[in-house]
């Protein structure tokens, strides 16, 4: 039986092990820093709200025990707003996914502590414990395979930084994140203009941006809300002095009455549901190079977060860090009793990133640029034609899919033209 080691028990780190125990003959230990207890009380550790297709993979382990729950973003809804704070929508796009696409968030400390409860259940071998470079060392080379997933600390700076495929070159921008619960905010359509629940982004060009979409957590259905500042110190920017919940909702009511007032109502009765339910720091998106030798020889391969780093705006990095598990799983799988060594590793990342990988992470770079004229172009045809809309928004389920159109003038041409509502017809009744 192949020793199969996971250091880091989140998204990825969880997938790769229940996929591998699912698949028999392998012995996989996970290693994580903390209790399920502890991730329960502690605090909130991301915004992720993975697709359909992510949802999907977790039920067919028998581990998205979150199905059932009324917490489903079902489309988008952008506004570019005035940035003096009158509230005035300068472009606005609005779309229903298609296809039955949906994104569901469920908090990750209630996701991740069930999961680590459910995975010793099932047999599974936790370790819960601090691990340093030397005890990856000793990890590795007792292992046949070693998969790094966690994105921070030490172990992530392992693995170098790959400067030719890291293309996001924007500054890391201040971000805040908070939960809040409540009859208004926390309702399917908290906006009486929207038909459906959504993803909503608030965009103030030069002050920061605001996107939110709805959550389950321990306390049930709730809405989450991220700020990101455009400089250091701006309006949209928590700082690093506050460390209650009560500032972080002080901070949210404030920055959205004084610059996007049509959406204080949220705030009417809002609550944060625990202590733990904010965030705030930075994100430096980047692509590593994750296949890496320590100093005792032996190999580790990065996967999830410690390969790939992308910025919250698109949505992305979740639903990429289970796609890059699962292409890795099933080259596991098929390697049968061959050597893990570090060229197979390095053709699967490749794979990942020619077919999924760069895509996922250009897209969120293109989105939070200033848009080209071809993403543009189709926009604001996006602003006048509900179907173009909803054909838009279907890229972030699968970022590929918005290839070669968001970057190529006459493709999106092309792409306007074949999703275009049609005329009706001459002589039709109108």
């Amino acid at each position: 039986m192949r020793k199969i080691a996971i250091i880091g028990g989140g998204l990825a780190g969880f997938h790769a092990a229940f996929s591998l125990q699912q698949a028999g003959d392998y012995e996989v230990t996970v290693y994580t820093n903390r209790t399920a207890e502890q991730l329960r009380n502690g605090r909130m550790l991301s915004m992720a709200a993975p697709f359909r297709w992510v949802l999907e993979r977790e039920s067919s382990l028998g581990i998205n025990f979150w199905e059932d729950v009324d917490a489903r973003a079902e489309g988008f809804d952008m506004h570019i707003k005035d940035p003096g704070g009158s509230g005035k929508d300068l472009f606005r796009l609005t779309g229903r996914f298609p296809d039955g696409l949906y994104a569901l968030g469920v908090d990750y400390r209630l996701k991740f502590s069930t999961w680590m409860d459910e995975w010793e259940r099932r047999g599974g071998k936790l370790v819960v414990r601090d691990i340093a470079v030397t005890d990856l060392e000793e990890i590795a080379a007792a292992s046949d395979l070693t998969l790094v997933v966690t994105g921070r600390g030490p172990l992530s700076q392992i693995f170098d930084k790959d400067e030719e495929r890291s293309t996001h070159h924007l500054p890391p921008l201040p971000s805040a994140a908070i939960f809040l619960v409540g009859p208004r905010v926390a309702s399917h359509q908290p906006w009486d203009d929207v038909p459906f629940s959504p993803l909503r982004f608030d965009i103030l060009p030069g002050v920061g941006d605001v996107f939110s979409w709805p959550f389950y957590t321990a306390a049930g259905v709730c809405r989450g809300f991220a700020f990101q500042s455009t400089v250091p110190g701006g309006p949209f920017d928590a700082g690093r002095d506050r460390k209650t919940a009560a500032a972080y909702l002080e901070f949210a009511r404030e920055a959205t009455e004084k610059l996007i007032p049509d959406n204080a109502f949220l705030y009417e009765d809002a609550v944060i549901p625990d202590e733990g339910a904010w965030l705030y720091g930075p994100t430096e998106p980047m692509v590593r190079c994750p296949v890496k030798q320590l100093d005792n020889g032996a190999w580790v391969w990065g996967m999830g977060d410690a390969a790939m780093i992308q910025d919250p705006y698109a949505g992305q990095s979740g639903n990429n860090a289970v796609r890059m598990t699962d292409r890795y799983v099933r080259h596991i799988l098929e390697r049968g009793d061959a050597a893990y060594d570090p060229d197979w590793m390095q053709s699967v990342w490749d794979e990942h990133w020619d077919q999924y990988g760069q895509f996922a992470f250009r897209f969120c770079t293109l989105l939070q640029d200033a848009p080209n004229k071809a993403l543009m172009s189709i926009q604001m045809a996006a602003t006048r034609d509900p179907a173009i809309a909803q054909a838009f928004v279907g890229w972030f389920g699968y970022p590929p899919s918005a290839w070669p159109y968001i970057e190529d003038e006459q493709a999106a041409k092309r792409f306007i033209a074949d999703h275009a509502t049609p005329a009706p017809a001459m002589g039709a009744a109108v």
